[in-house]
């Protein structure tokens, strides 16, 4: 009797461990499609950005050549004024 019962439980770790690593393979399926669907989506994505940059350099509104705005300089009556009013 004592064995039968090993042999049974034997049977069963075979099968929870069989059905566990088919779980596994299935869930690693799983990621790799969902992978190879945002590889996808990303590849798409980086192609519209280059292709909005192409058009954009053709059209003339890149950003090169431009000059950042410059900040108005206080005179120091101005300045003067703003730290007596404590907004600086």
């Amino acid at each position: 009797m004592p064995d039968e019962k090993k042999e049974e439980q034997e049977e069963q770790e075979e099968q929870e461990e069989s059905s566990s690593s088919k779980s596994l393979i299935e869930r690693a399926e799983e990621a790799q499609k969902k992978l190879a669907e945002e590889n996808e989506r990303m590849e798409r994505n980086l192609a519209r950005m280059e292709a909005e940059r192409v058009e954009n350099m053709l059209s003339g509104k890149t950003d090169a050549g431009q000059a950042p705005e410059k900040n108005k300089e206080d005179s120091p009556e101005e300045y003067a004024q703003k730290v007596l009013e404590g907004k600086i």
